[in-house]
């Protein structure tokens, strides 16, 4: 996957020209929950990549709207919203 990134580095960690967050393969970490109440699903993961350690957060609404953040300690948060499709 390949986001691009605008926010702030906290710690300077070598970055060039591709400032982007990108990522593929499996997460070391990840945990599926389904909350009843809210009708929702939470989908959270850890990624390491390079220099840092990305921690995902997936929320997929019944509405099919979706929010997608990654929190790192060398960037601010940033914070993707959209809409998810099943995959057919």
């Amino acid at each position: 996957m390949n986001l691009p990134y605008y926010g702030e580095l906290q710690i300077v960690i070598g970055y060039n020209s591709e400032a982007g967050l990108k990522f593929e393969g499996i997460p070391s970490e990840s945990n599926i929950s389904f909350n009843e109440k809210k009708n929702n699903y939470l989908l959270r993961y850890k990624v390491n990549v390079k220099n840092e350690s990305l921690q995902i957060v997936i929320t997929m609404f019944a509405s099919k709207r979706s929010s997608f953040s990654i929190n790192s300690g060398s960037r601010t948060p940033i914070l993707y919203d959209g809409y998810w499709k099943e995959i057919e």
